[in-house]
């Protein structure tokens, strides 16, 4: 590389500085149109590498050919670098063509530094001793001469000049930038009033309703079970999954032949102890004509007597046995129902004491509805004490024509009219339903979460409705919604469920339509609505509305659809009470 340089520029050489590193040529040859140069070792690296990475070569080298293409080729680098194309939201610096764009702030901010650099440049050719108006000739051999005279120190003060005119540049460029900014404009505050919905609240005198919710269950549900063994020879039809019977419908038969017969073996025991008894007594009448006054009692055949008197209750105690066997083998519904489970076929061999159905009563549904302690309080129950419970009538007494089973119908009728009320809703295809019962009682204590379960029935859960044809017999197993009939209030107020706030405070909006926060007595919590005793006045406008940000005396404004009165609040809850 050093030796083409060297024939490339000058026609001789001359001695090497070593303190410098930097080269002396002589005169140049005759008729040569270029100019001698000297420059340092460092020079020649910086020269070096700013010629471009392509070949390695000074760009004097290169012919105008070669020194148009490697142009262009910068072209493109600095087009690629400098941000042709926006890029982390930057403005394009140079257009299609290459011209740097003048029409944008940064294209202005990078004109004032080219500009600057111009400055600079055109400063630093002046402090170096060139003069653009000498000839080729002069100007070279005064910087010749100069060059080997010039103490390495004052090129370092002009590196120091120019990079300190640099940032001077730009600490004033930056500066009018600042300074020619545009003000900003200052958008004036706009006070925004909420705008809210209210409700009016009232007293009112009702019952305060209960809700709760359970499964519908059937009240009488038992275990078809065979009582003796055998093979299946006849299964109802209605014997299966789903199945519905009337009380007394013969639901199975099992093979009756081998029961038959121990009730024909039964009779003959009987008949043969009938006639051991005849004999036994003509002995006895027999041995008491001939028998002495002191005779025995053996002698007077009573023993023998007894013998045949307890053999034949015994004959007639298996008889009896042997026909309720016999009886056993059809089982017959004991009450109208239907079959929950059942697996059975004809010709199926069944043991006693085998499942054969499990099967419900059709004529009452009942609900265990969960109700804590806190709404004990809320219900009116018939509460039993141990100075009121009266003993149960025995199987054999007359409870149609005793005067203290009418008492008891009368007192347990006047018990049934003052239960509490029930109105069960349920889903069923969709479609919600309703169906009516009472609270018959209570579950015995509470259980360890202060929980007691009341249990509610609804008579006749298959019967069609005449006022809802479309409405579906009530299932077992249907998940219900309760409401239980409550104590009855003289005063409370109704209150939507939304505008409760922490437990116990409400906000209410005055005459000005500014909010104030009220403490109330909460009697109990619905689903939707809430009741208050306490706190509270008539003619109060309470907000229903859910602000994010809410204080004492802060101004709203009243929507057009509030101002509702406490039922249109009730029917927007969807609450439903009992008739």
């Amino acid at each position: 590389m050093k030796k083409t340089t060297d024939k490339a520029h000058a026609t001789s050489r001359g001695t090497v500085n070593h303190r410098t590193g930097s080269k002396r040529s002589s005169q140049a040859e005759p008729g040569h149109a270029g100019r001698a140069e000297l420059r340092t070792h460092g020079q020649r690296q910086n020269q070096i590498k700013t010629s471009g990475t392509i070949g390695k070569r000074d760009p004097k080298q290169l012919t105008p050919e070669a020194r148009q293409a490697l142009r262009k080729k910068l072209l493109a680098a600095r087009r690629k670098t400098s941000g042709n194309k926006k890029k982390h939201g930057r403005e394009k610096l140079y257009d299609d063509s290459g011209v740097l764009q003048t029409n944008t702030a940064l294209g202005n901010v990078v004109k004032l530094f080219l500009g600057f650099a111009k400055l600079l440049k055109w400063a630093v050719t002046g402090i170096n001793g060139r003069n653009p108006t000498a000839g080729p000739g002069e100007s070279d051999k005064k910087y010749a001469n100069e060059s080997q005279a010039e103490p390495e120190h004052k090129i370092g003060k002009l590196q120091f000049f120019v990079a300190g005119s640099i940032l001077a540049a730009g600490i004033l460029a930056g500066w009018a930038l600042i300074e020619m900014a545009p003000a900003a404009v200052k958008q004036p505050v706009i006070q925004r009033t909420p705008l809210i919905e209210v409700v009016q609240v009232n007293q009112v005198a009702r019952r305060i309703p209960v809700f709760s919710r359970g499964t519908v269950q059937p009240k009488t549900q038992i275990n078809l079970i065979a009582e003796v063994e055998g093979k299946a020879t006849y299964v109802s039809v209605n014997l299966k999954n789903g199945g519905v019977f009337k009380e007394g419908e013969l639901l199975l038969q099992i093979d009756a032949s081998r029961y038959e017969l121990e009730v024909t073996k039964a009779q003959s025991a009987v008949a043969s102890a009938e006639l051991f008894l005849e004999k036994a007594t003509a002995t006895a009448k027999v041995a008491r004509r001939g028998a002495k006054r002191n005779a025995s009692a053996y002698a007077l055949h009573i023993p023998q007597l007894n013998e045949a008197k307890a053999k034949l209750a015994a004959a007639k105690a298996d008889l009896q046995v042997a026909q309720l066997q016999l009886a056993n083998t059809q089982l017959k519904a004991p009450f109208t129902g239907r079959v929950k489970v059942s697996d059975i076929n004809v010709g199926q061999y069944i043991n006693a004491g085998a499942l054969v159905a499990d099967i419900y009563a059709l004529d009452m549904a009942i609900i265990r509805l969960p109700v804590s302690n806190k709404q004990l309080k809320l219900i009116d129950l018939p509460w039993f004490y141990s100075d009121s419970i009266a003993p149960a009538p025995s199987p054999d007494h007359d409870l149609d024509n005793s005067d203290e089973t009418r008492s008891d119908a009368a007192e347990n009728n006047s018990l049934r009219q003052n239960l509490p009320q029930l109105k069960v809703s349920g889903f069923f295809g969709g479609s919600k339903y309703t169906w009516q019962g009472k609270i018959e009682y209570a579950e015995g204590g509470l259980d360890e979460n202060q929980i007691m379960y009341l249990v509610g029935e609804i008579g006749r859960p298959y019967q069609r409705s005449l006022q809802d044809p479309e409405r579906p017999p009530l299932e077992p197993g249907l998940f219900v919604e309760a409401e239980i009939q409550g104590r009855h209030f003289d005063a409370v107020y109704e209150v939507p469920r939304q505008a409760l706030h922490g437990g116990n405070k409400v906000w209410t909006v005055d005459e000005k339509n500014r909010l104030h926060a009220k403490q109330v007595n909460v009697v109990y919590r619905g689903p939707e609505m809430i009741y208050v005793d306490r706190g509270l006045s008539d003619g109060e406008q309470i907000v229903i509305t859910a602000l994010d940000y809410v204080v004492n005396g802060m101004e709203v404004r009243i929507g057009e659809e509030a101002g509702g009165t406490l039922e249109e609040g009730r029917q927007s809850s969807q609450s439903f009470s009992l008739h």
